[in-house]
């Protein structure tokens, strides 16, 4: 996922972070990692230049602008929900319990699933892969049954 998030930080011009926690440093796993992608020396219209004969040069923006630029970005976090939203549906179907994990706590979890459907508990997991835009629709079914 690290590559789609250049990518939708290029797409976007829009700061991305990429939330870990310390598990990860931790894993002693075989990793497969994805084929070697090169970066492009084009640079996009919006990439800030530095400073021109010492001088910091700024970006101002009139209020009406800014104004338009609240706007936009709101469109582009609406945009964001219907073509960007990540998440993962584990054993959701028939599940009478749904457990919510991220990150290394998902491993965790599928794990502890996995046991508990052996023991004949209707169990699953929502994993949020995107936080931001965060599947808040999608979590709010939780409150009503999903089993038939």
């Amino acid at each position: 996922m690290i590559y789609e998030v250049f990518d939708f930080s290029q797409k976007y011009c829009c700061l991305v972070i990429i939330l870990t926690d310390g598990m990860q440093g931790q894993m002693m796993e075989a990793v497969t990692l994805p084929e070697f992608k090169e970066l492009s020396d084009e640079k996009p219209d919006w990439v800030a230049r530095g400073n021109r004969n010492g001088e910091t040069r700024r970006l101002a923006f009139p209020k009406a602008a800014r104004e338009q630029d609240t706007r936009d970005h709101e469109n582009m976090y609406k945009l964001w929900e219907e073509t960007e939203l990540k998440y993962e549906e584990d054993l959701l179907d028939d599940a009478e319990i749904t457990v919510l994990a991220w990150g290394s706590a998902a491993r965790t979890a599928k794990t502890t699933i996995k046991a508990l459907r052996a023991q004949g508990v209707k169990i699953g997991m929502f994993r949020p892969i995107t936080l931001h835009p965060f599947p808040t629709k999608q979590i709010r079914i939780f409150g009503k049954s999903r089993a038939s």
